[in-house]
């Protein structure tokens, strides 16, 4: 018994020395892995940006942005974009591009009329189409450029 506890204490010891050496050498050992691990830079560190630094990250951000704004404006034209048609006996409008998602009906041959004709799965190929066209616009956008010297 006393043999055991006595192993124990130096296996924790040896445990605990094989820690400080690890720390010392760079290396550090995670809680839910024997592995050891080499020490890198912490993903997450406080820092104090200049006004420089902190415009310098503003504008890397307003790529991003542009990027939104121009798949807002042309999911939008690709959505809300209208074609009326005023036919002597089916006067209408259409709503989207290249798919017609929506018809609003306002006059028939029998007289006039208040009638919405909606079509969701054409509206959603609208906005597919028409993201992948913006998303592939803007990066061709960026490569080109990327591509010219300063």
């Amino acid at each position: 018994m006393a043999r055991s506890k006595l192993g124990a204490r130096s296996s924790a010891r040896s445990e605990r020395q094989n820690l400080v050496e690890a720390h010392n050498l760079g290396m550090r050992e995670t809680c839910w892995s024997p592995v050891r691990i080499r020490a890198g830079p912490p993903l997450f560190r406080a820092q104090s940006l200049s006004f420089n630094d902190a415009f310098m990250k503003l504008m890397s951000g307003q790529r991003l942005t542009l990027l939104y704004l121009v798949c807002l404006v042309t999911v939008s034209f690709g959505v809300l974009v209208s074609f009326h048609y005023n036919w002597p006996d089916f006067v209408h409008t259409d709503y989207g591009f290249p798919f017609v998602w929506a018809t609003h009906t306002t006059t028939t041959i029998a007289g006039p009329v208040d009638k919405w004709n909606v079509k969701p799965t054409e509206l959603f190929l609208n906005i597919v189409i028409w993201l992948s066209i913006s998303f592939l616009v803007f990066s061709a956008g960026s490569r080109l450029a990327s591509r010219v010297p300063r």
